[in-house]
């Protein structure tokens, strides 16, 4: 059996005296179809089992098309303040946890009592009650509770969107039942790109939870009633691909049943965020053949062509290698270095049609590993940002071809040896390309003693060191000065006065790294030497 929604009746009379069998008020009762369940809270209510006459939730039960579908009733004595854990235990199982058959809501009822009645040192108060309460009625009957009827509707957006510009949401949220829905909770849930928000609600009753999604609570939404809800808000300009789709949904629900669900969601609300398209160009100067201890120039030009803004830009010059003496002009958005990184920046926003350039200028570190003779560089620039052409977001490539001959070039023969003086230290060269022969000429005084030696060799170097006469005859050669070590040294006595020739080149295939000549007259002592890194 099913109860109608007059689900719940109170008799106000104490006491059983009032309602015997024969009393002329019962048929005054007029209920009709209305059966309810009544929970009356006062004592000998149902006692049932007096056999002189029949109590007041009896004779209630018992009238036939009218009165009511069962009596939850004490059969004996008890105090208002002990009923009260059962009321509110059934009523607690009725209307906010769903439970809508009549034996488990007076056993909530109990529970409660049993749970929550009880004194500061756990005793159990009105303990009695847990056997006198008595139902007189079917414990399977199904109990009538009226249904809510909630519903919400939003809008948002419908222009095409850019970052920094405003968005809206207005959420209507109504109640269409006859029922004083408790418990109301909106939510929403909204794009994870939107920043700066703000809200405003026409009923004050409206209180928001902390945290994310937006949550508001409402103690109670009343038949017929309607509110509404104004979300502000903007496009975040830190807004990433990851952020989409741009979407926002609203959802109302409580802790009432519902007879139909499918209004009480709005959304998904999906808007559309322009995308960018940035656009950069590289120029070097000079082009070609550059060596090292030269300037070069780097200009980078970079657009966003639009449609929409971007942010999250990342502009990157990627060289083999770091260059002396940088110099940095910029124009257009903000640049800001990135730590760690030696050509990298982070660039301000950008809208459509901004427009920035920076020019870098440095010298070409005086030695350079073989690796790095030939640099190609492709300048490039990111988003994090959504950008469908990828393809002209990286310049196209120049090459430099760095010519890593040092400053005594061209010293490529005898005849164009270059001219020093002993004693000579720490006079720095570059061997490259390969097959490359640096000379020198000095002159020695006749029964000197000289100690010519190569010297902090860079990256993988390997020498050969050759001693020759002005007629080009060999006087001394030699290839590691100790097994396993890459320099090479001479000890030669000059036999007579005169201009000798040294020639230094690279061991079998090894290029394209620096090392340090020396000549030292050995009339007097040289300490070990020491280079550190970064002195000379």
């Amino acid at each position: 059996m099913t109860t109608r929604p007059a689900i719940l009746a109170r008799f106000p009379t104490w006491s059983l005296t009032t309602f015997p069998a024969n009393s002329s008020s019962l048929p005054q009762v007029s209920n009709g179809s209305f059966y309810p369940v009544v929970l009356p809270m006062t004592c000998m209510e149902g006692a049932y089992h007096n056999p002189r006459y029949a109590s007041l939730g009896e004779n209630v039960v018992r009238l036939s098309g009218r009165g009511a579908v069962a009596s939850w009733s004490p059969t004996g004595l008890g105090v208002a303040s002990g009923h009260d854990y059962l009321h509110r235990g059934f009523y607690d199982a009725l209307f906010n946890h769903d439970v809508r058959l009549l034996g488990p809501a007076t056993t909530a009822g109990k529970l409660m009592l049993f749970t929550d009645g009880r004194s500061s040192d756990g005793s159990l108060r009105f303990g009695d009650l847990l056997d006198t309460y008595v139902l007189l009625g079917d414990p399977a009957t199904s109990i009538g509770v009226p249904k809510a009827q909630l519903s919400i509707t939003a809008t948002g957006p419908t222009d095409l969107l850019t970052q920094g510009d405003p968005v809206t949401y207005t959420i209507t949220y109504s109640n269409a039942s006859p029922v004083r829905v408790q418990g109301v909770a909106l939510t929403a849930t909204l794009p994870a790109g939107l920043t700066d928000l703000a809200w405003q609600g026409d009923l004050p009753a409206l209180v928001q939870r902390p945290g994310d999604p937006y949550t508001w609570d409402l103690a109670e939404l009343l038949p017929g009633a309607t509110g509404h809800v104004t979300i502000t808000g903007r496009v975040s300009w830190d807004i990433t691909a990851a952020s989409l789709p741009f979407s926002a949904e609203m959802s109302i629900s409580s802790r009432w049943t519902e007879s139909d669900y499918s209004d009480n969601r709005a959304g998904p609300l999906i808007a559309t965020v322009a995308p960018a398209d940035l656009y950069l160009k590289q120029s070097v100067e000079p082009t070609g053949a550059v060596r090292p201890d030269q300037y070069v120039t780097f200009t980078l030009i970079y657009i966003d062509d639009g449609p929409g803004a971007a942010g999250g830009i990342r502009l990157e010059l990627p060289l083999p290698v770091a260059l002396d003496d940088v110099h940095v002009s910029e124009s257009g958005p903000a640049l800001t270095a990135r730590p760690g990184a030696t050509y990298a920046w982070d660039v301000a926003p950008m809208r459509r049609g901004d427009v920035g350039r920076l020019v870098l200028s440095g010298r070409i570190p005086a030695v350079v590993d073989l690796q790095t003779a030939v640099w190609t560089i492709a300048a490039s620039i990111t988003t994090t940002w959504v950008d469908p052409d990828p393809a002209n977001n990286t310049s196209d490539p120049a090459t430099l071809t760095v010519s890593m001959g040092d400053i005594w070039e061209p010293d490529d023969t005898q005849a164009q040896a270059q001219r020093v003086t002993a004693p000579l230290r720490q006079q720095p060269h570059t061997c490259y390309p390969l097959g490359d022969q640096d000379w020198t000429v000095f002159r020695a005084e006749a029964g000197a003693t000289y100690l010519i030696r190569t010297a902090n060799l860079s990256g993988d170097g390997d020498t050969l060191l050759f001693l020759r006469d002005a007629g080009g005859a060999l006087l001394a050669k030699n290839d590691d000065f100790t097994p396993g070590a890459p320099w090479s040294q001479i000890i030669w006595n000059a036999p007579e006065s005169g201009d000798y020739y040294l020639m230094v080149t690279s061991y079998l295939s090894n290029a394209g790294f620096g090392y340090d000549l020396e000549i030292l007259p050995l009339d007097r002592t040289y300490l070990p030497l020491t280079v550190i890194p970064g002195q000379s």
